[in-house]
């Protein structure tokens, strides 16, 4: 049994959800959808519980370039359980309290590059992960469509872009 285990490849849980972000619009509005839903949040959690300290996942994108979209060491695992639990949580929420699909799609986005932040293994990857943390949550603000929420997603996206160039001023 454990054998099979460690045979399993490490994918990054970020791409769970982002995957299941896109596709969440051919589901419809029915009973499929809330079980799709379901099924993703046990994958999130299953992907997650199968990282190893020490498990590195590396996209080369150019000759000497290379993106690590997971970097599992004891803290980030912490981390990662915490945001997969937490996410898990809301999307069982979510099956009978969000009625629109778009919601849903800002939200497994959002799910997915906070987790795809906590694992980034450089910098880069933590800084793509983290602006589309950024819109995916504007998108969540700006989804009720009145003026009030407009005006606030104003805001937070802006402090949100000002922290991301902290974040690069930082490095």
């Amino acid at each position: 049994m454990i054998d099979i285990i460690s045979s399993i490849p490490n994918v990054p849980p970020a791409f769970i959800y982002f995957a299941g972000a896109a596709l969440i619009p051919l589901l419809g509005m029915g009973k499929a959808r809330k079980i799709y839903l379901v099924v993703l949040a046990a994958l999130g959690l299953i992907a997650v519980a199968l990282i190893r300290p020490q498990t590195n996942w590396v996209f080369s994108v150019l000759p000497g370039f290379e993106l690590t979209f997971l970097h599992a060491d004891s803290l980030s695992l912490i981390m990662g359980y915490i945001f997969a639990i937490i996410g898990a949580a809301a999307i069982i929420y979510s099956l009978d309290t969000v009625k629109e699909n778009g919601e849903l799609v800002c939200g497994l986005l959002y799910l997915g590059s906070a987790l795809g932040a906590v694992f980034a293994g450089d910098f880069f990857t933590l800084y793509i992960f983290w602006e589309i943390m950024a819109f995916s949550s504007l998108g969540l603000i700006w989804y009720s469509r009145t003026e009030r929420a407009t005006n606030a997603g104003m805001r937070y996206i802006i402090f949100h872009l000002l922290g991301g160039c902290a974040l690069l001023g930082g490095y």
